[in-house]
């Protein structure tokens, strides 16, 4: 699985060239640049998506969302506490 602007998988050389997985029209492939030199290559077989989260990103993520999930059940313990008291 690869996204739009995603270097995985590919290896460029030399250091001041470019590839990033793309999508050009209904094609997936990969999107190239050296100096003036740019272009796309389809790649039969390989699917790119769009969205791209990276992989730091997703550890962030997943630990706010944790986060305010205990946030929530602590409130609603509260909330039920505090009722129950009325």
């Amino acid at each position: 699985m690869y996204y739009t602007g995603n270097e995985s998988d590919l290896t460029v050389v030399p250091a001041d060239a470019t590839a990033t997985w793309a999508i050009n029209g209904a094609n997936h492939g990969i999107s190239y640049g050296r100096n003036s030199n740019t272009g796309f290559i389809a790649v039969p077989g390989v699917t790119v998506y769009e969205f791209y989260v990276p992989p730091t990103g997703i550890a962030d993520i997943s630990a706010a969302i944790a986060a305010m999930l205990a946030l929530f059940a602590v409130s609603a313990v509260l909330w039920g506490v505090a009722l129950r008291r009325k």
